[in-house]
């Protein structure tokens, strides 16, 4: 990146921001397992959580990550698995 103040010129070479590959427990936590007892109804719910890791494999997670161009600025981005999961579950959860 060149950045111009007056005439001269400043080069800050910044680290590119990509997202990070989301690698989330396998092993369901004290709470989550409370919560999935107690679920009647939302069996899909369990399934997903159950079996994400399968969903969002690395090369899967790799393939999503092609979306976002090399940036230096804003903030870091969200995992593109973690959002295609709430995107799927929000879409769900709407279409009942």
């Amino acid at each position: 990146m060149i950045i111009y103040v007056g005439a001269a010129q400043l080069s800050i070479n910044r680290p590119t921001m990509r997202p990070p590959t989301w690698n989330p427990p396998l092993e369901l936590s004290e709470v989550e397992e409370k919560i999935l007892r107690k679920i009647r109804k939302a069996k899909l719910f369990i399934w997903l959580r159950k079996n994400r890791h399968l969903l969002f494999d690395e090369k899967f997670q790799q393939e999503l990550a092609k979306i976002y161009k090399d940036s230096t600025v804003g903030l870091s981005p969200v995992p593109p698995a973690q959002l295609a999961k709430r995107h799927y579950l929000t879409s769900l959860h709407r279409s009942k």
